[in-house]
């Protein structure tokens, strides 16, 4: 089976799609193994048809400009969150509209991306430090939606284990996708495990934290690179690993966030509920389940190196 990432749409000019040729949700996808569920079935739909004008239009608007404001309506998220304890709970609904854009922008620059040819590794780079960054920014306004004039002393801390719950959910996902599509390739076509740095220094410092912090969870959940996969075929490879990789894709940021917008809206109701509501979900819900990925990952490579040594 052919990744849906890979797939690429005739053009009628370099990293341009022909504007005769529809741009399908099929074609702007990736591999439905690795797309997280809630943006399979409800964020992506959405997001293909908010790209469609684009078809039309020049190549202005490209998918790094998408991410950047996608990033501005995360953060004006969280300052909207942060205005509901002195400006009412209204603010969560401002909150809320405003994360939920966010996330839709944030899967319509990779599909752009990839109806236009594909993206690139600084397109990556850029997603994936404004995906932090409206992370934090969401989460803080959360928090400080609900902890702001509380006086205890365990709210902070709790908030802030949260955010480091993401935070390495968010990583291992990534971890484990990039680990199911490289694998997933031919063996002559696999790209090597450590790219190139960019040429900017700015975004060689990004890189470095970026390889930095993934090799580090890649370390912590045992979720590395294993050189004797390398002799693997594309298709028994994905036999034993796609279960595993299905059931990480709730641990994505699209599966955290989408959660968290649902819950803002719950804020008109009680402020209590965003805040326990994503705490619950993060801190028992997601963790549990990051064990039993681990776990299932582990089974997958004794059982692959066990078919590769027969």
């Amino acid at each position: 089976m052919t990744p849906a990432a890979n797939h690429q749409q005739p053009t009628d000019e370099p990293g341009r799609p022909a504007r005769d040729v529809p741009w399908t949700f099929e074609a702007a996808v990736k591999d439905p193994v690795v797309e997280e569920p809630v943006d399979w079935y409800f964020n992506r739909r959405i997001a293909i048809q908010v790209i469609q004008p684009l078809r039309w239009m020049g190549r202005g608007i490209t998918p790094a400009k998408i991410t950047l404001v996608a990033a501005l309506f995360g953060v004006a998220s969280g300052v909207s969150l942060c205005l509901v304890p002195t400006r009412g709970s209204v603010w969560y609904v401002a909150g809320g509209l405003l994360l939920f854009a966010s996330v839709i922008l944030d899967c319509a620059d990779g599909m752009v991306a990839r109806l236009r040819g594909g993206g690139t590794p600084l397109g990556m780079l850029l997603d994936g430090a404004m995906d932090l960054v409206v992370g934090v920014s969401v989460w803080f306004g959360v928090s400080y939606a609900y902890l702001a004039g509380r006086t205890e002393w365990w709210g902070w801390p709790v908030a802030f284990f949260a955010l480091v719950s993401i935070v390495l959910h968010c990583a291992l996902y990534d971890n484990l996708k990039n680990f199911f599509v490289r694998h997933s390739l031919p063996r002559a076509d696999r790209p090597p495990i450590v790219a190139a740095a960019p040429k900017s220094a700015a975004w060689r410092m990004v890189n470095s934290v970026y390889l930095t912090a993934y090799g580090s969870v890649a370390k912590v959940f045992g979720t590395g690179e294993d050189a004797a996969l390398e002799a693997s075929e594309p298709a028994e490879f994905r036999q034993e690993f796609s279960p595993t990789m299905r059931m990480a894709c709730w641990l994505g940021l699209g599966s955290h966030l989408t959660f968290v917008y649902v819950c803002i809206f719950f804020g008109l109701i009680d402020r209590a509920i965003p805040f326990y509501g994503v705490l619950a979900f993060v801190g028992l819900v997601q963790n549990v389940l990051v064990v039993f990925v681990v776990a299932s990952r582990k089974r997958a490579v004794k059982r692959l190196r066990e078919r590769l040594a027969s």
